[in-house]
Protein backbone atom coordinates (compact mmCIF):
# COMPACT_ATOMS: atom_id res chain seq x y z
CA UNK A 1 0.00 0.00 0.00
CA UNK A 2 2.52 2.69 -1.38
CA UNK A 3 2.38 5.94 0.15
CA UNK A 4 0.55 5.09 3.64
CA UNK A 5 1.29 6.35 6.96
CA UNK A 6 1.30 3.94 9.42
CA UNK A 7 0.94 4.68 13.32
CA UNK A 8 -0.43 3.18 17.01
CA UNK A 9 -2.54 6.48 17.47
CA UNK A 10 -3.51 7.20 21.10
CA UNK A 11 -5.81 8.99 22.71
CA UNK A 12 -5.48 11.56 25.77
CA UNK A 13 -2.39 12.81 24.77
CA UNK A 14 -1.06 9.16 23.65
CA UNK A 15 -2.09 7.35 26.76
CA UNK A 16 -2.36 4.29 24.72
CA UNK A 17 0.49 2.28 24.08
CA UNK A 18 -0.80 -0.34 21.76
CA UNK A 19 1.08 -3.09 20.33
CA UNK A 20 2.83 -2.19 16.80
CA UNK A 21 2.41 -4.38 13.45
CA UNK A 22 3.68 -4.32 10.12
CA UNK A 23 0.86 -3.07 7.39
CA UNK A 24 1.55 -5.04 4.86
CA UNK A 25 0.85 -7.84 7.03
CA UNK A 26 -2.47 -6.85 8.70
CA UNK A 27 -3.25 -6.00 5.29
CA UNK A 28 -3.18 -9.14 3.91
CA UNK A 29 -4.29 -10.40 6.97
CA UNK A 30 -7.67 -8.62 6.49
CA UNK A 31 -7.40 -9.16 3.29
CA UNK A 32 -7.47 -13.36 2.95
CA UNK A 33 -10.25 -13.53 5.77
CA UNK A 34 -12.92 -11.12 3.46
CA UNK A 35 -12.27 -13.39 0.77
CA UNK A 36 -12.52 -16.67 2.25
CA UNK A 37 -16.11 -15.06 3.97
CA UNK A 38 -16.91 -14.57 0.28
CA UNK A 39 -16.19 -18.26 -0.74
CA UNK A 40 -16.94 -19.83 1.89
CA UNK A 41 -20.66 -20.44 3.00
CA UNK A 42 -20.72 -22.03 5.93
CA UNK A 43 -24.23 -22.90 6.47
CA UNK A 44 -27.19 -25.09 4.74
CA UNK A 45 -29.84 -22.28 3.29
CA UNK A 46 -32.45 -24.42 1.69
CA UNK A 47 -34.23 -24.44 -1.53
CA UNK A 48 -33.27 -22.09 -4.09
CA UNK A 49 -36.81 -19.25 -4.72
CA UNK A 50 -37.01 -17.38 -7.58
CA UNK A 51 -38.69 -13.76 -6.02
CA UNK A 52 -40.79 -13.79 -9.40
CA UNK A 53 -42.76 -16.68 -8.41
CA UNK A 54 -44.14 -14.98 -5.49
CA UNK A 55 -45.54 -12.23 -7.44
CA UNK A 56 -42.72 -9.29 -7.18
CA UNK A 57 -43.39 -6.16 -9.01
CA UNK A 58 -40.06 -4.33 -9.58
CA UNK A 59 -42.09 -0.72 -11.04
CA UNK A 60 -41.08 1.77 -7.87
CA UNK A 61 -44.74 2.01 -7.40
CA UNK A 62 -46.42 -1.63 -6.13
CA UNK A 63 -46.74 -2.56 -2.50
CA UNK A 64 -44.43 -5.91 -2.17
CA UNK A 65 -44.59 -5.88 1.59
CA UNK A 66 -46.45 -8.79 1.85
CA UNK A 67 -44.89 -10.88 -1.31
CA UNK A 68 -40.99 -10.34 0.13
CA UNK A 69 -42.10 -11.15 3.94
CA UNK A 70 -44.16 -14.68 2.27
CA UNK A 71 -40.40 -15.07 0.46
CA UNK A 72 -38.48 -14.39 3.27
CA UNK A 73 -40.43 -16.87 5.52
CA UNK A 74 -39.06 -18.25 8.05
CA UNK A 75 -35.30 -18.63 6.34
CA UNK A 76 -33.63 -21.53 5.51
CA UNK A 77 -33.50 -20.97 2.13
CA UNK A 78 -31.92 -18.87 -0.86
CA UNK A 79 -33.70 -16.60 -2.55
CA UNK A 80 -33.17 -15.05 -5.82
CA UNK A 81 -34.58 -11.54 -6.83
CA UNK A 82 -34.19 -10.21 -10.30
CA UNK A 83 -33.81 -6.36 -11.36
CA UNK A 84 -36.66 -4.30 -10.34
CA UNK A 85 -37.28 -1.30 -8.30
CA UNK A 86 -39.69 -2.93 -5.12
CA UNK A 87 -41.64 -0.72 -2.72
CA UNK A 88 -41.55 -2.40 0.45
CA UNK A 89 -41.77 -1.62 4.26
CA UNK A 90 -39.75 -2.71 6.74
CA UNK A 91 -38.26 -6.37 6.07
CA UNK A 92 -36.72 -9.44 8.27
CA UNK A 93 -33.80 -11.42 6.68
CA UNK A 94 -34.09 -14.56 8.90
CA UNK A 95 -31.43 -16.74 9.79
CA UNK A 96 -29.65 -19.34 6.90
CA UNK A 97 -30.45 -17.18 4.15
CA UNK A 98 -28.84 -16.43 1.14
CA UNK A 99 -29.98 -13.79 -0.51
CA UNK A 100 -29.13 -13.08 -4.22
CA UNK A 101 -30.08 -9.25 -5.34
CA UNK A 102 -28.83 -8.66 -9.54
CA UNK A 103 -27.92 -5.55 -10.45
CA UNK A 104 -30.04 -3.43 -10.63
CA UNK A 105 -32.41 -4.32 -7.61
CA UNK A 106 -33.69 -1.53 -5.74
CA UNK A 107 -35.56 -2.02 -2.42
CA UNK A 108 -37.28 1.04 -1.97
CA UNK A 109 -39.20 2.35 1.74
CA UNK A 110 -42.49 2.86 1.30
CA UNK A 111 -41.93 5.55 3.48
CA UNK A 112 -43.68 4.66 6.49
CA UNK A 113 -41.57 3.62 8.97
CA UNK A 114 -41.79 4.65 12.37
CA UNK A 115 -39.16 6.14 14.65
CA UNK A 116 -37.90 3.34 16.00
CA UNK A 117 -38.23 1.07 13.06
CA UNK A 118 -35.56 0.05 10.78
CA UNK A 119 -35.71 -0.86 6.99
CA UNK A 120 -34.00 -4.23 6.73
CA UNK A 121 -33.42 -6.00 9.76
CA UNK A 122 -31.31 -9.11 10.56
CA UNK A 123 -31.46 -10.43 14.26
CA UNK A 124 -30.95 -14.27 13.40
CA UNK A 125 -27.44 -16.22 12.47
CA UNK A 126 -26.13 -16.96 9.31
CA UNK A 127 -27.31 -14.12 6.60
CA UNK A 128 -25.25 -13.42 3.22
CA UNK A 129 -26.37 -10.75 0.94
CA UNK A 130 -25.03 -10.80 -2.44
CA UNK A 131 -25.59 -7.67 -4.20
CA UNK A 132 -23.09 -5.88 -6.20
CA UNK A 133 -24.65 -3.12 -8.01
CA UNK A 134 -28.16 -3.90 -5.84
CA UNK A 135 -29.84 -0.67 -3.94
CA UNK A 136 -31.13 -0.41 -0.62
CA UNK A 137 -33.01 3.20 -0.47
CA UNK A 138 -35.19 5.48 1.38
CA UNK A 139 -36.07 9.22 0.88
CA UNK A 140 -34.95 11.48 3.01
CA UNK A 141 -37.74 13.73 2.69
CA UNK A 142 -39.86 10.91 4.18
CA UNK A 143 -37.83 11.15 7.85
CA UNK A 144 -36.80 14.74 8.72
CA UNK A 145 -36.92 13.88 12.11
CA UNK A 146 -35.11 10.96 14.55
CA UNK A 147 -32.50 9.20 13.83
CA UNK A 148 -32.99 4.85 13.95
CA UNK A 149 -34.92 4.62 10.76
CA UNK A 150 -31.58 2.90 9.64
CA UNK A 151 -31.02 0.77 6.56
CA UNK A 152 -29.53 -1.88 7.14
CA UNK A 153 -29.50 -3.37 11.39
CA UNK A 154 -27.33 -5.71 12.29
CA UNK A 155 -28.78 -6.64 15.84
CA UNK A 156 -27.44 -9.57 17.75
CA UNK A 157 -26.92 -11.49 14.54
CA UNK A 158 -23.48 -13.46 13.61
CA UNK A 159 -21.91 -14.66 10.66
CA UNK A 160 -23.56 -12.08 8.53
CA UNK A 161 -21.84 -11.17 5.20
CA UNK A 162 -22.90 -8.51 2.71
CA UNK A 163 -21.09 -7.68 -0.44
CA UNK A 164 -21.37 -4.75 -2.37
CA UNK A 165 -24.90 -3.24 -1.61
CA UNK A 166 -25.68 0.58 -1.58
CA UNK A 167 -27.94 1.55 1.53
CA UNK A 168 -28.68 5.36 1.09
CA UNK A 169 -30.62 7.82 2.03
CA UNK A 170 -32.47 6.70 5.20
CA UNK A 171 -33.11 8.56 8.22
CA UNK A 172 -30.87 7.06 10.78
CA UNK A 173 -27.90 4.92 9.41
CA UNK A 174 -26.90 3.36 6.28
CA UNK A 175 -25.73 0.20 8.06
CA UNK A 176 -25.71 -0.32 12.05
CA UNK A 177 -23.83 -3.22 13.36
CA UNK A 178 -24.32 -3.75 17.15
CA UNK A 179 -26.55 -6.34 19.54
CA UNK A 180 -28.48 -5.62 22.78
CA UNK A 181 -27.70 -5.37 26.17
CA UNK A 182 -26.61 -8.70 28.09
CA UNK A 183 -25.98 -10.64 25.08
CA UNK A 184 -22.37 -11.60 23.69
CA UNK A 185 -21.13 -9.24 20.75
CA UNK A 186 -22.14 -10.03 17.01
CA UNK A 187 -19.05 -12.14 15.17
CA UNK A 188 -17.77 -12.57 11.88
CA UNK A 189 -19.63 -9.95 10.43
CA UNK A 190 -18.42 -8.43 7.09
CA UNK A 191 -18.86 -5.55 4.60
CA UNK A 192 -17.35 -5.67 1.23
CA UNK A 193 -17.87 -3.14 -0.73
CA UNK A 194 -20.92 -1.12 0.37
CA UNK A 195 -21.78 2.15 -0.10
CA UNK A 196 -23.88 4.59 2.20
CA UNK A 197 -24.89 7.41 0.92
CA UNK A 198 -26.45 10.66 2.08
CA UNK A 199 -27.69 9.38 5.57
CA UNK A 200 -29.18 10.98 8.44
CA UNK A 201 -27.11 10.00 11.63
CA UNK A 202 -24.18 7.69 9.98
CA UNK A 203 -23.00 5.84 6.89
CA UNK A 204 -22.03 3.09 9.83
CA UNK A 205 -22.50 2.27 13.49
CA UNK A 206 -21.17 -0.11 15.08
CA UNK A 207 -21.68 -0.70 18.78
CA UNK A 208 -20.41 -3.93 19.47
CA UNK A 209 -18.54 -6.50 17.64
CA UNK A 210 -16.12 -9.46 17.22
CA UNK A 211 -13.98 -10.25 14.50
CA UNK A 212 -15.44 -7.30 11.92
CA UNK A 213 -14.35 -6.37 8.96
CA UNK A 214 -15.23 -3.77 6.63
CA UNK A 215 -13.24 -3.68 3.45
CA UNK A 216 -13.06 -1.22 0.55
CA UNK A 217 -16.48 0.75 1.32
CA UNK A 218 -17.38 4.06 1.17
CA UNK A 219 -19.29 6.49 3.63
CA UNK A 220 -20.28 9.67 2.16
CA UNK A 221 -22.03 12.92 2.76
CA UNK A 222 -23.59 12.03 6.36
CA UNK A 223 -25.89 15.07 7.48
CA UNK A 224 -29.22 15.94 9.38
CA UNK A 225 -28.94 14.12 13.19
CA UNK A 226 -25.41 13.88 15.16
CA UNK A 227 -22.72 12.41 15.14
CA UNK A 228 -22.98 12.64 11.50
CA UNK A 229 -19.66 10.83 10.91
CA UNK A 230 -18.82 8.36 7.43
CA UNK A 231 -18.04 5.60 10.48
CA UNK A 232 -19.16 5.99 14.02
CA UNK A 233 -17.62 2.95 16.79
CA UNK A 234 -19.44 4.05 19.35
CA UNK A 235 -20.22 1.43 22.41
CA UNK A 236 -23.72 1.90 24.12
CA UNK A 237 -22.54 0.20 27.28
CA UNK A 238 -19.63 -0.51 29.23
CA UNK A 239 -19.56 -4.31 27.92
CA UNK A 240 -20.05 -3.33 24.40
CA UNK A 241 -16.57 -5.46 23.22
CA UNK A 242 -15.03 -3.96 19.82
CA UNK A 243 -12.73 -7.14 19.44
CA UNK A 244 -10.86 -7.43 15.97
CA UNK A 245 -12.62 -4.30 14.27
CA UNK A 246 -10.97 -3.66 11.24
CA UNK A 247 -11.85 -1.28 8.32
CA UNK A 248 -9.43 -1.91 5.44
CA UNK A 249 -9.13 0.93 2.52
CA UNK A 250 -12.41 2.85 3.84
CA UNK A 251 -13.44 5.68 2.01
CA UNK A 252 -15.18 9.14 3.63
CA UNK A 253 -15.82 11.73 1.75
CA UNK A 254 -18.18 14.94 2.61
CA UNK A 255 -19.72 13.43 5.79
CA UNK A 256 -20.88 16.75 7.96
CA UNK A 257 -18.57 16.03 11.04
CA UNK A 258 -15.85 14.02 9.56
CA UNK A 259 -14.73 10.87 8.35
CA UNK A 260 -14.09 8.17 11.01
CA UNK A 261 -15.38 8.38 14.85
CA UNK A 262 -14.21 6.22 17.48
CA UNK A 263 -16.01 7.63 20.50
CA UNK A 264 -14.94 5.24 23.43
CA UNK A 265 -16.08 7.09 26.63
CA UNK A 266 -18.87 3.82 27.58
CA UNK A 267 -15.66 1.94 28.51
CA UNK A 268 -13.70 3.96 29.88
CA UNK A 269 -12.19 2.38 33.33
CA UNK A 270 -13.20 -1.24 32.29
CA UNK A 271 -11.40 -3.92 30.82
CA UNK A 272 -13.85 -4.46 27.87
CA UNK A 273 -11.32 -5.85 24.78
CA UNK A 274 -10.86 -2.74 22.32
CA UNK A 275 -8.43 -4.17 19.56
CA UNK A 276 -9.58 -1.88 16.59
CA UNK A 277 -7.51 -1.07 13.62
CA UNK A 278 -8.05 1.25 10.76
CA UNK A 279 -6.08 0.32 7.21
CA UNK A 280 -5.62 2.71 4.80
CA UNK A 281 -7.85 5.33 5.43
CA UNK A 282 -8.90 8.04 2.41
CA UNK A 283 -10.67 10.84 3.17
CA UNK A 284 -12.08 13.65 0.98
CA UNK A 285 -14.09 17.18 2.12
CA UNK A 286 -14.50 16.58 5.61
CA UNK A 287 -13.30 18.94 8.65
CA UNK A 288 -11.71 15.91 10.24
CA UNK A 289 -10.53 12.71 8.48
CA UNK A 290 -10.38 10.76 12.17
CA UNK A 291 -11.40 11.17 15.48
CA UNK A 292 -10.42 9.56 18.65
CA UNK A 293 -11.91 9.99 22.14
CA UNK A 294 -11.79 8.31 25.39
CA UNK A 295 -9.62 7.15 28.32
CA UNK A 296 -7.86 3.49 27.24
CA UNK A 297 -7.45 0.63 29.51
CA UNK A 298 -4.54 -1.27 29.50
CA UNK A 299 -5.89 -4.41 26.75
CA UNK A 300 -6.78 -1.43 24.10
CA UNK A 301 -5.03 -1.59 20.76
CA UNK A 302 -5.69 0.99 18.26
CA UNK A 303 -3.88 1.01 14.83
CA UNK A 304 -4.50 3.97 12.36
CA UNK A 305 -3.13 4.17 8.37
CA UNK A 306 -4.09 7.02 6.40
CA UNK A 307 -3.71 6.80 2.61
Amino acid sequence: MTGCRYRDVGFERDSLTPKGADLATETSRADAAVQSALATQGFGSGPRLEGATYGLVGDAKADNTQALRKLLGDGNRTIHIAPGDYVTGSLKIPGNTVLLLDRGVTLRDSGHLGPSDRFINIFEDNVIVRGVGARILANRQDYTTGEQRHGVMMYGASNVMIDGVESSGHGGDGFYIGSPAGKAPPHNIVLSHCLASNNRRQGLSITSGKDVIVADCTFQYTNGAAPQFGVDVEPNQPKGALDHIVLLRPTTRGNHSGGISLYLDALNGTDTPVDIQVLGHVSRDEPVAFKPHGKPGSAWRLQYAAR
